[in-house]
């Protein structure tokens, strides 16, 4: 993959599906580097033939957020306006200020956007219903105290399409501040908060990634993003494992899905949680290697994939946490040569929940794996 820039497609009659991964060149001031990596990515949306109404989801990772998260909204009102911007304090890994990953679905007359606020951008895809959704603080406190306010405001935003966090959330990405000390905070108030709902070892829990980031106040201690899927029959969501490789979450006190496939009429999209070197006794595997490490991460990614008719290959986008950015040049190197060619991803500096794991990778991959029972996709409404 060109390291500044890559994308990647799924295709069929019904609609297609476009992920970008862009990050800006080294040696370029906030200003500069955001015009490189917005006049690269209008670019692809040209050569791609992708309109506005195509464009769903953005998310950047800054290198200085404080300073460069006005900068940033007062550039990019008119993306804010028609799509779901998520901004994160993780700075690429590389040596630039930006990077972006972006998500599209080029369906003209089978994909309309219900509503967009601040927070959230609903998208109607034939019977299907797809939110994305901002976790809203209302006020500093504990990491504990902000993850019980989070997912109050996210239960009260999907309501609103009469979904619940137990059947329709399908997918949440966690954002820690000083994660070494307010990681347990937000793993203790998410486990209680799942024991009162019904999401446990004996039913299930939701992929997630739980990382350090910086969220756009200094008071974020904890900040979500969330996606969830109405018009889904529960037979077509299977919670993914490989007990072969990787230990239930739950083994180490900690409470989500290793991944999650959602099956269509004609697709099936894996939602893999933040993997990282550990083994089926939740052991951490190869302690101070991290290209080791990295092998063990791709080794447990293909194991989910390929236990639910999925291939490497299918991978759309990646996004690569590094505690220590010094070891992005070795990284770098190394995932150049054992990832398929054809996968975009950025590389950011995020330190993974425990200390001794230098390396986590997370993504989404989408097979032609579908269940005709089920309705497409991107469906004629």
């Amino acid at each position: 993959m060109n390291q500044n820039m890559c994308f990647s497609r799924f295709d069929n009659s019904n609609s297609n599906e476009v992920f970008l991964a862009i990050e800006s060149k080294q040696g370029l001031n906030f200003s500069q580097s955001l015009q490189n990596v917005l006049g690269r990515y209008k670019e692809v949306l040209q050569q791609e033939g992708l309109d506005d109404n195509s464009e769903i989801f953005l998310r950047f990772h800054l290198s200085d957020i404080t300073n460069q998260l006005p900068i940033l909204k007062g550039t990019i009102q008119d993306i804010e306006d028609r799509s779901f911007v998520s901004i994160i304090g993780q700075p690429p890994a590389r040596g630039g200020k930006i990077a972006l990953e972006a998500y599209h679905i080029d369906a003209p007359g089978r994909l309309r956007k219900l509503e967009r606020t601040p927070n959230t951008l609903t998208v109607r895809h034939g019977n299907y219903c797809s939110q994305w959704i901002k976790g809203q603080l209302a006020r500093p406190e504990s990491s504990y105290q902000q993850t019980h306010q989070i997912f109050a405001h996210l239960a009260s935003e999907i309501s609103k399409y009469d979904a619940t966090i137990l059947d329709n959330i399908i997918r949440t990405w966690i954002y820690v501040r000083d994660i070494d000390n307010n990681y347990q905070g937000m793993v203790d108030a998410r486990r209680e908060l799942f024991d009162i709902i019904g999401l446990t070892k004996g039913t299930h829990y939701i992929a997630s990634t739980g990382i350090e980031g910086l969220g756009c106040n200094v008071s974020d201690l904890v900040s979500m993003d969330s996606l969830s899927i109405t018009g889904l029959a529960p037979e077509q969501i299977t919670f993914i494992n490989a007990p072969e490789y990787l230990c239930p979450t739950y083994d180490y006190n900690v409470t989500f899905e290793r991944a999650t496939r959602v099956t269509y009429g004609d697709r099936s999209h894996y939602y893999i949680s933040g993997t990282a070197s550990i083994d089926r006794e939740g052991n951490i595997l190869h302690p101070e290697n991290v290209i080791k490490q990295a092998e063990r991460t791709l080794v447990n990614i293909e194991a989910l994939l390929q236990k639910y008719g999925a291939e490497m290959n299918d991978l759309k986008i990646l996004v690569v946490y590094l505690r220590d950015p010094s070891e992005a040049g070795i990284v770098n190197n190394f995932l150049q040569n054992a990832l398929p060619k054809n996968i975009p991803w950025i590389m950011v500096r995020g330190a993974v929940c425990r200390p001794q794991w230098l390396i986590e990778i997370e993504g989404i991959a989408i097979s032609k794996f579908a269940d005709y029972r089920y309705e497409s996709f991107c469906h004629s409404m």
